[in-house]
């Protein structure tokens, strides 16, 4: 007697040639099946009761054989779940961004989320993102009622991508790029947020595009003084800072010499004794200091 399964439930089919007799088994999966009855003994023609004990066999046998492979279905599926599981909780904790899990309140944070916040995990979890935002964005909308915006068009399907300052435990102000996108944990909605700090990307393309300004300038000046009349005035604009100058050194007199200035009230040609500048010890020492 042997049996197999190949679609959802014993088949009604019941042959009989000869000496014996089959019943097809249907179920799930890909190989056909069958029940064979075989009677050695007097040669005899099966009888119709043995036709349906024949039947009922092949159909508990094609039940049994569906459950045995759904258990090992369910058994295949969880391990896989738990794989990906395991993949995603990687991803999550030892990712160089920072990544959230949120409602209206964060639930769940990362390690690049508390050392980009400088804060502690229960600082974050249970708190608003307005929380950790100024109170104004730099277009002058409220944080609050703009960050409800863009998490309610992220719960409503459309993943949302945006600039936004940020602030950390201490007051400091970041530049972020935050990304926004609905999932599913565990059958409850959820939002995803995504948060890169823009602070260090943005500096290194300011300083990137300042150093381009000045080589243009020192490529299209024709002389030393024209460089020394404009250099300053680029670094006050590109740095926000209130003053800036260039002083030269002169060894015959040990003095500082002003070249050129934007915002000390100077006038280039003043001289200064080394002592009393920062840049005259350089210039003397060739120790540079903070």
């Amino acid at each position: 007697m042997s049996f197999g399964a190949t679609r959802s439930h014993a088949g009604r089919r019941l042959e009989s040639n000869g000496f014996g007799l089959c019943a097809d088994v249907f179920e799930y999966g890909p190989d056909p099946g069958t029940i064979n009855c075989d009677d050695p003994t007097n040669g005899k023609r099966p009888t119709q009761e043995v036709f349906r004990y024949l039947e009922i066999f092949a159909d508990l046998a094609a039940r049994k054989i569906e459950t045995v492979r759904l258990l090992n279905r369910q058994v295949e599926i969880e391990a896989q779940l738990r794989v990906s599981e395991e993949r995603y909780r990687t991803i999550f904790d030892r990712s160089a961004d920072s990544f959230f899990l949120m409602d209206d309140l964060f639930r769940e944070c990362n390690r690049a989320s508390l050392k980009l916040f400088g804060c502690d995990e229960d600082d974050i979890v249970g708190h608003s993102p307005a929380e950790f935002s100024p109170k104004f964005q730099p277009d002058g909308q409220r944080s609050d009622k703009l960050a409800a915006e863009y998490i309610n068009r992220a719960r409503g399907g459309s993943p949302q991508n945006f600039e936004w300052t940020h602030m950390r435990k201490d007051g400091t102000e970041l530049n972020c790029e935050v990304s926004l996108a609905a999932i599913d944990v565990n059958g409850r909605p959820m939002i995803m947020a995504i948060v890169r700090d823009l602070t260090e990307r943005r500096r290194a393309a300011h300083d990137k595009e300042t150093s381009a300004i000045a080589s243009q300038l020192f490529l299209s000046s024709r002389t030393l003084d024209l460089v020394y009349s404009q250099l300053p005035k680029i670094l006050v604009s590109r740095f926000n800072v209130g003053c800036a100058a260039i002083e030269i050194y002169d060894s015959a007199s040990d003095e500082m010499v002003l070249a050129g200035e934007e915002g000390t009230g100077l006038l280039p040609g003043f001289r200064s004794p080394v002592s009393m500048s920062v840049t005259g010890t350089v210039a003397r020492t060739g120790e540079t200091r903070n």
